[in-house]
């Protein structure tokens, strides 16, 4: 993430036009009485020069948080109880859960996003959705929590580890906030906390799997751009080697790396025709994700390997619902990102989480995996 200087004013004019809609309802609920009429649908819309439907879509958000009361023809009102909810933050009930995501085609974000939406009401809060760039500055997200009166926010940041800097901007935001990354800069009792798979544990199974399988010449592949979490599963892997009695040799990592927002198909294509070039070549390998591993089946197809006869293969991330037309069926270890999300907003409910929160990975080896 990237923390940038900007004057209140250019943060105004970027921040999306419900959420400036929205501060200005607040802000009349709060010096308004209860029972008193708030400006109509039609008139926000030219006030702030949107379409009817985002002033509908803000009005409907504060009538789901039980500040606002519509009553039919006759306008909407200042709820009896709001100054009472303001008063209290929210919390409960009425509360609004922000979550904040990268804003392009993740198969992988748009589940726990779903799954976040649902747990939020689950437990009467509304979610309230932040679309990210790569270059999105923290301050810029805790500006939009903040303006949706957020009592909770769930972060998947993009550009890898969120830096010293925007955790203090994070903490700022004086609500709880859980990351879902490994983060070894949060501190306790600063009101954020890191939620990730124990990527160590995630290294150790799979070689263990493999092990157990006759595997002694591995090969991470590591077509993903490199992190801290990439660190964190190469050590597991290592350190498993060394305790199956495996030789150093027997794990091989390319000395390439992606950049950031790189093409890891074409990555995990060319690292796999040059491992499978080796001699004596791997006899099972490592990819980060599914679609690295089907970019390295089409390279081990070329050289007409198959698999699992002449290579086992296993994947570190979660599924994917057309995963199960594969053939074979890629197995793998990996955290299940539905309780990623889950430990994430049992972390925000409970106001003051542990800093660093640990998810146990699933072993699934399917058919992609056979002894040597």
């Amino acid at each position: 993430m990237k923390t940038t200087s900007r004057n209140p004013e250019e943060l105004r004019k970027k921040t999306p036009a419900h959420l400036v809609i929205r501060a200005h309802l607040l802000e009349l609920i709060k010096t308004l009485p209860a029972n008193a009429r708030l400006p109509t649908e039609v008139a926000l819309a030219e006030q702030f020069g949107v379409s009817r439907l985002t002033a509908h879509k803000t009005m409907t958000r504060l009538q789901q948080e039980g500040l606002v009361v519509r009553r039919g023809k006759g306008g909407t009102f200042v709820a009896r109880e709001a100054h009472r909810i303001q008063t209290n933050g929210g919390r409960g009930r009425n509360g609004v859960l922000a979550i904040a995501y990268p804003n392009w085609f993740s198969y992988d974000y748009w589940f726990k996003v779903d799954v976040a939406e649902r747990l939020a009401l689950q437990h009467g809060m509304t979610p309230f959705t932040i679309k990210l760039n790569p270059d999105t500055p923290m301050e810029e997200i805790v500006a939009m929590a903040r303006e949706a009166r957020a009592v909770g926010l769930l972060l998947m940041a993009p550009g890898g580890v969120v830096e010293k800097p925007d955790l203090r901007a994070l903490e700022s935001l004086g609500c709880p906030c859980a990351m879902l990354q490994p983060n070894e800069h949060v501190r306790r009792g600063a009101g954020v906390c890191a939620v990730s798979p124990d990527y160590r544990a995630i290294g150790r199974r799979q070689v263990e799997a493999l092990a157990a399988n006759g595997h002694a010449r591995i090969a991470y592949v590591r077509e993903e751009p490199w992190s801290r979490a990439g660190e964190l599963q190469l050590e597991g892997l290592r350190e498993a080697v060394e305790k199956a009695g495996i030789p150093p040799s027997g794990i091989v990592v390319p000395s390439e790396r992606t950049g950031a927002w790189g093409d890891t198909g074409k990555a995990a294509y060319a690292r796999t025709r040059q491992l499978m070039a080796r001699r004596p070549r791997p006899t099972a390998l490592i990819f980060d994700t599914l679609a690295g591993a089907h970019a390295g089946l089409r390279a081990m197809s070329e050289l007409a390997l198959r698999v699992p006869t002449d290579v086992s293969v296993l994947v570190s991330s979660p599924d994917h619902p057309f995963a199960r037309y594969d053939s074979p069926r890629i197995g793998g270890v990996w955290a299940p990102p539905g309780a990623l999300v889950e430990r994430a907003v049992e972390a925000i409910l409970a106001s003051t989480p542990e800093p660093r929160i640990w998810v146990e990975p699933v072993v699934d080896l399917r058919e992609s995996v056979a002894p040597t």
